[in-house]
């Protein structure tokens, strides 16, 4: 059941999850999962106004790219994808020997 519209971007609600669905294209090709309503009504507004949020999941982020359409916003989103894998190999990397 449709639950929320802004521009070409639909909401779903199935169950206790939501559904973000890019109604130019066909629903296999341009929707992703998300838990709640917020999350879902944020996706939209981050892709309509090509922002990327830098706090957020990798899984998160790989759900704006699903329902994009603009490939230089996917890029953006892409490179903040890198960046923060980047960190976080570091950050295993990373060993203070004062504390052994």
């Amino acid at each position: 059941m449709q639950v929320y519209q802004r521009n070409q971007y639909k909401i779903y609600r199935v169950g206790d999850n939501f559904i973000v669905h890019n109604s130019k294209y066909r629903f296999s090709d341009k929707h992703t999962h998300l838990k709640n309503f917020k999350q879902a009504k944020n996706l939209i507004y981050f892709v309509l106004n090509k922002k990327v949020p830098r706090w957020v999941s990798f899984y998160y982020l790989k759900s704006l790219i699903r329902v994009s359409d603009d490939d230089e916003y996917i890029t953006k989103v892409n490179k903040v994808i890198e960046i923060k894998k980047r960190k976080a190999e570091m950050q295993l990397k990373y060993w203070n020997c004062k504390n052994y």
